[in-house]
């Protein structure tokens, strides 16, 4: 169940972390909004991260831990 939870985190994160990166792309010239742009995409970044090393692997798969 675990590893379900972590699979339907990482979805919801990269949605996030993608609209944040297009909405750079988009108004990144803009110096009101860039700096929460960049905090968004950054902290979506860093929770993928955390969900990645925190989410059970599957024995045997190149991933698992040694």
């Amino acid at each position: 169940m675990a590893r379900e939870v972590a699979h339907e985190l990482n979805n919801i994160l990269t949605i996030i972390q993608g609209y944040a990166d297009r909405m750079i792309m988009k108004h990144g010239e803009n110096p009101a909004l860039r700096p929460d742009l960049e905090r968004i995409a950054d902290n979506a970044r860093r929770a993928v991260s955390v969900v990645r090393k925190a989410s059970p692997r599957k024995a045997g798969s190149a991933q698992a831990a040694v």
